[in-house]
């Protein structure tokens, strides 16, 4: 009888620890998908906190939409440009990053994201299992659908930044087109 019920016990134990452990097979609420700007779809966590961001743009979107706090690292070369240095007193306290940083570095930093313009850099981060995006465009419409996916990514805080940033920038294409449309083509 002992041995049955002892048997018993542990049989029971067991399932409940097979059960228990299914449960971390069940999606994660705190997890956002996202399609980073090569297509590459992306999981992330819903509130980031530490980001490393190796792309330069990526950083000015994040500091003109006040989010400069989540910044942990930033490429060396950012605080050189002629528009960052209101920024400066920022990202001097950050970790600095070269443009194609160890994965052993950047996992050390233990980011909630890594921001990157290398897609394969990306996708080889992400195999490491360290979340990482590609940001990048080439033209117009890319740079409206990568600003768009800064949005998906911090949500309502980088929202009324966005809708406000491409309406000046829709304003001032149509007020340049406007200002040429009577330049003769060979003088413009």
């Amino acid at each position: 009888m002992l041995k049955t019920t002892r048997f018993l016990v542990v049989l029971v134990c067991g399932i409940a620890a097979l059960l228990l452990g299914c449960q971390k097979n069940k999606p994660d609420n705190d997890v956002t998908i996202v399609t980073d700007c090569s297509g590459a779809q992306v999981s992330l966590p819903k509130n980031i906190s530490n980001v490393i961001c190796i792309d330069q743009s990526f950083c000015a979107f994040m500091t003109g939409m006040g989010l400069a706090d989540k910044l942990v690292g930033v490429h060396g070369s950012v605080i050189y440009h002629a528009w960052s240095p209101e920024f400066n007193s920022v990202y001097s306290k950050m970790k600095k990053y070269g443009y194609r940083p160890s994965s052993e570095a950047i996992y050390e930093a233990n980011a909630d994201l890594v921001v990157l313009n290398d897609a394969k850099y990306a996708e080889e981060l992400r195999a490491l299992g360290i979340p990482a995006i590609y940001f990048g465009y080439t033209n117009y419409e890319e740079l409206c659908a990568a600003v768009d996916l800064i949005g998906e990514i911090f949500g309502e805080s980088a929202a009324e930044y966005i809708d406000s940033w491409k309406n000046e920038l829709f304003s001032t294409i149509e007020s340049v087109t406007k200002a040429v449309e009577n330049i003769p083509e060979n003088e413009k």
